[in-house]
């Protein structure tokens, strides 16, 4: 099973983490992710997404940064070189618990995709219209599952919109 690891004095992040790792180790949370009839940007179905998710064995540590432009759209990244990295953005950690798990749960979903032969990402960091991919659509449901909402109520917010490329610099 995938496992998220901080090691920091943010508590709102250690508490994140904790519940990311809990829905990581939930069966019903890859069973809810097969139900989803198809992805966008993918040929991986969901079924297949969820099995390679469920049987990934990554470490990923979450790196918080902060943004050099305080306006920065983005919650977080994800960076190819740093695979088993999950970078949060410490000017937008003033929301809600449920939001901050479907980061580190979306950016787990592209840590998975580094990780196999299967390509399932998103394409360009912006988030218009990428509602139906496996990232944005596993984070959403992650949110769903933590804030006990329903799916449909979920707030779709751009989650790693890198609105400079500097800030990808930590």
């Amino acid at each position: 099973m995938m496992r998220v690891e901080f090691d920091g004095i943010w508590d709102v992040v250690t508490e994140a983490t904790n519940q990311a790792n809990l829905l990581l180790a939930k069966a019903e949370f890859y069973e809810r992710i097969r139900t989803c009839p198809r992805f966008e940007l993918t040929k991986a179905s969901p079924r297949d997404i969820a099995d390679l998710m469920e049987r990934c064995t990554a470490r990923l540590t979450v790196r918080l940064y902060k943004s050099r432009w305080p306006w920065s759209r983005a919650f977080g990244y994800e960076d190819a070189r740093f695979p088993d990295m999950v970078f949060l953005n410490t000017r937008k950690l003033d929301r809600s618990m449920a939001s901050i798990v479907g980061t580190i749960i979306h950016e787990s979903v592209h840590a998975a995709d580094a990780h196999s032969p299967l390509d399932f990402g998103h394409g360009s960091n912006s988030s218009a219209d990428k509602e139906n991919t496996a990232p944005y659509w596993i984070g959403n449901l992650a949110i769903s599952m933590v804030s006990n909402q329903p799916f449909a109520a979920v707030d779709h917010a751009a989650i790693d919109v890198l609105d400079d490329p500097a800030e990808a610099v930590a």
